[in-house]
């Protein structure tokens, strides 16, 4: 199987269900086979990513420099970074690790105190890469449809997954405004197809957001 396939083809929901659509000539397939390989090279393509957000948490931390502009550090270098990109990376990598904690029964005024080791080696599980998957595949789909992100109906999908702990995470994710700004930029970052933002991010508790990296209309 060719592990490069999600770079010329993505999976879309459509009015014939799932299908195959080519990034370059926008060509909808609906083959099966062709599907399940895609599929499945997104799937590996989900694990690269992972362990790039791991490293991305590892490496860098987010600081401001004497204008107030928000930049990414290395922690063994001190080199500086201005990429967009990287520092949407460390955001959702931070909000990640801060959000397993969370689920884990770590009290958010404790999330500072409890072993950073122990909070990286919790978050990062082999897994957990598959929680990350199934949560990036959703809001994929939402910003390939609307170009936005519909809480209520990630949470509603997420508590009919089995796993507690997983659907704890969505809740955290999606009420926690900082959390749900990290998630967007990040999966605005890696979806080119994304449609046009059109409405403010809500949280669960209806608390909008506004500070995205990607402006509305």
């Amino acid at each position: 199987m060719d592990n490069n396939l999600y770079k010329r083809y993505y999976i879309l929901n459509n009015s014939l269900g799932e299908v195959v659509v080519d990034r370059k000539t926008k060509e909808i397939i609906k083959e099966p086979t062709l599907i399940s390989e895609v599929k499945n090279s997104i799937v590996n393509q989900r694990k690269v990513e992972f362990n790039e957000i791991k490293e991305a948490y590892s490496n860098y931390f987010i600081a401001y420099n004497s204008d107030g502009i928000e930049i990414a550090v290395d922690r063994k270098t001190g080199i500086i970074s201005k990429e967009k990109e990287l520092i949407d990376k460390i955001k959702f990598a931070i909000a990640w690790v801060d959000s397993i904690g969370l689920t884990l029964g770590i009290s958010p005024s404790d999330l500072s105190k409890v072993d950073e080791a122990h909070r990286f080696q919790l978050a990062f599980r082999h897994d957990e890469s598959l929680t990350y998957n199934d949560i990036i595949r959703e809001v994929q789909d939402q910003l390939m449809e609307t170009g936005n992100i519909d809480t209520f109906k990630l949470n509603y999908k997420a508590e009919k997954c089995r796993h507690a702990l997983t659907v704890e995470l969505y809740e955290y994710l999606l009420n926690d405004p900082k959390y749900l700004i990290s998630l967007y930029n990040w999966v605005r970052d890696i979806t080119p197809e994304s449609l046009e933002m059109t409405e403010d991010l809500t949280t669960l508790s209806g608390k909008k957001v506004n500070s995205v990296s990607h402006k509305l209309n």
